[in-house]
């Protein structure tokens, strides 16, 4: 009898509970919502810091971002008055800020960029690969949390009563408290304490918090129309418009014109640059020889530790990211449907054909659309590679890219331009113990030498790569211009004051042909990298390469450039008579098609015939997926599948989360 009382009067308990803490929020919803804010922002940047010393000590450092930042969580929190179920939409926005600020530290752990807005819109490209970063309990842990946090929210859900809501007051104190921070973002800005510009992502985390940080990577996107935008524009089409080359230009590139080779090499920099270890060996002899004799310098990325894709955006389009929304990757937003030159066009607007290559899964950042507006005509991704191999944390090993290179040149009469982004040193960097052929010491952290010992040793490799890559081109049959350079340094607790350059956004490239080029080694932009290469082979571009080379110099030029890429991506396309004359390619699927020839049962098993397929080819008969056994690059099996002679056989590239890249051709 007594337990059944108890039992029966928990929810009443419950209710009773639920009813005196909507009594106080009604009676204190701005002390509740301010409170709750200060201690939601406590909890978000101690874990972000991982220190609870650093924490206290920004407080007293810098007291505007501290009330700032309560006043940022707080008004998110006074939305919850509006609605008659207000507590329970009160611990939704609780709870979400929690999460956001529970990931923040997490993604801290593994790589020196902290979460931002455009995270959200490659999370399924990281589940893919997020085996690499976290261990199978670990994932069930999470997942546990999610799952807790879910079931959780669906019981107040249900068991929240529900109030009044309080749409005069609640809309009151919103617009109010967001004038008061609407002011205090412009006097926060005019006085520095906070800023509009990241040039290091990482440090504006730190120095401004949080909650501002996030909030400016969401909301601030795109690039803002200059105040001279027309004048302007009509000042660069007057300067250019006749001294660069047409985007329908027919040529065919002249049999002395070199192809272009360029590489971006994850992570890669001179890990001698390290102040904090000492290394058994020289891990990079072969770009170290290339550095002392072939045209090179530092480049200056606009990432560290991760954002591949940003310096792969200035790389090849000339532009800077500097006029964009503070943490936008151009990559996730305008370049999905806004179709602009880049180097690729520049070149093949001179004759050439363009390739693109990643030994990564292809649809990592969108390259699978993106390539296609950047003007590629082919894109090989890893899941059209043949026989690759892999290190220990499972990335593919970047000598995979030599025998594709050759393939794309071998695939089209004209010259080629072929770019190429590799992945073999890309982190998570395991901490525990690393027998590598290169052993590292110093440090105070055993773990972080440990990390450095591996990422050393994966250097090496990708330095065995361009050795090779250079042997394979000293005889080759065709003139041929490689351009090698770093997308950023890797995610190894580096500092400004621990490596010796000075600066953690330094990476380096070099030139290296077989023939004659007239390159001279300078220090670099990586948005001054592809007018460079076009200035080198001595080929007109256009409009971006046109803009470098006629007035790079112009104390007027980076207004130009923001008024030229606002007009290429947001604006009235000046340029071009207010239409844009860049479309996006049908761009093929890997260099060399793959191709069904046939198909036979034999034992049970159904074969199918055919070329260049890969341990990424799937099966699909009558539009129905089977299961897959690769042969080799000829054969594949479906066991235990009986073909009744009139279903369809087709073949997929699937990614490992079962995305369709495309579909083998049928002879």
């Amino acid at each position: 009898m007594s337990t059944a009382y108890k039992t029966a009067a928990r929810p009443g308990r419950i209710n009773i509970a639920f009813q005196k803490f909507s009594g106080f929020f009604e009676k204190h919803p701005y002390s509740l919502c301010a409170l709750t804010a200060l201690i939601l922002n406590s909890i978000i940047e101690i874990y972000s810091r991982h220190s609870i010393a650093d924490y206290i000590i920004s407080c007293f450092k810098s007291p505007f971002v501290f009330f700032y930042s309560i006043m940022i969580i707080t008004l998110t929190l006074l939305i919850s008055l509006l609605f008659t179920k207000r507590i329970f939409v009160y611990m939704l926005i609780s709870t979400l800020w929690l999460a956001l600020g529970i990931t923040n530290g997490t993604v801290l752990l593994f790589r020196v960029t902290p979460l931002t807005g455009v995270d959200f819109s490659i999370i399924w490209s990281v589940l893919g690969i997020i085996e690499i970063y976290l261990k199978p309990w670990q994932i069930v842990l999470i997942s546990a949390a999610i799952l807790s946090a879910i079931v959780l929210l669906v019981f107040l859900a249900i068991k929240t009563p529900k109030t009044k809501a309080l749409i005069k007051k609640g809309a009151l104190s919103i617009f109010t408290l967001g004038l008061a921070i609407l002011l205090a973002t412009t006097i926060g800005l005019e006085a520095g304490a906070i800023s509009d510009e990241f040039p290091n992502l990482a440090d504006a985390y730190d120095e401004y918090g949080f909650a501002y940080c996030f909030a400016r990577s969401v909301l601030d996107t795109g690039i803002k129309r200059p105040d001279s935008y027309d004048d302007t524009m009509d000042n660069v089409r007057s300067d250019i418009e006749d001294k660069m080359v047409s985007n329908n230009s027919v040529a065919v590139a002249k049999g002395e014109n070199p192809n272009v080779i360029v590489i971006q090499l994850e992570s890669f920099f001179d890990p001698t640059y390290m102040t904090d270890y000492t290394l058994s060996e020289d891990p990079i002899p072969n770009f170290r020889a290339l550095k002392e004799t072939c045209p090179s310098g530092f480049l200056t990325v606009p990432a560290v530790g991760a954002g591949t894709a940003n310096t792969e955006f200035e790389v090849l389009t000339g532009m800077t990211l500097d006029f964009f929304g503070t943490c936008e990757y151009p990559y996730k937003t305008v370049l999905n449907d806004t179709a602009t030159c880049s180097l690729c066009t520049d070149l093949k607007s001179n004759g050439y054909a363009a390739h693109a290559m990643h030994n990564n899964t292809g649809t990592f950042y969108d390259r699978d659309t993106v390539y296609s507006y950047l003007g590629f005509d082919t894109f090989t991704p890893l899941e059209y590679m043949l026989s690759p191999t892999y290190n220990e944390i499972g990335w593919a090993d970047d000598s995979v890219l030599t025998n594709e290179i050759i393939r794309a040149i071998h695939s089209t009469e004209e010259r080629d331009f072929v770019f190429a982004v590799s992945v073999q040193p890309h982190g998570k960097y395991p901490r525990e113990e690393y027998n590598g052929s290169i052993s590292v010491s110093g440090g105070t952290d055993e773990g972080l030498t440990n990390a450095v010992e591996y990422y050393v040793n994966q250097i090496h490799e990708v330095d065995l790569f361009i050795g090779q890559l250079i042997e394979t081109f000293k005889n080759f049959d065709e003139p041929v211009v490689l351009v090698l350079y770093g997308d950023h340094l890797p995610a190894l607790e580096l500092e400004n004051s621990t490596v010796s350059t000075g600066d953690i956004f330094k990476t380096e490239y070099v030139f290296w042909s077989n023939c004659s080029i007239k390159a001279e080694s300078r220090d670099l932009e990586s948005w001054q990298l592809a007018p460079y290469i076009m200035e080198t082979l001595e080929l007109e571009g256009g409009p971006v390469t046109t803009l470098h080379r006629e007035c790079g110099d112009d104390e007027t030029f980076m207004t130009d450039l923001e008024a030229l890429e606002y007009d290429l991506f947001y604006g009235e396309f000046k340029m071009f008579d207010g239409e844009n004359p860049y479309k996006p390619t049908e761009m093929q699927m890997g260099a060399v098609p793959i191709e069904v020839t046939g198909w036979f049962e034999a034992d049970g098993n159904l074969y199918i015939k055919g070329r260049n397929f890969t341990e990424f080819s799937k099966v699909y008969i009558d539009e129905s997926d089977e299961e897959t056994i690769f042969i080799n690059r000829f054969t594949l099996m479906v066991p235990n599948v009986t073909w009744d002679g009139t279903s369809s056989i087709t073949v997929a590239q699937e990614t490992e989360d079962g995305i369709v890249l495309g579909w083998a051709v049928n002879k």
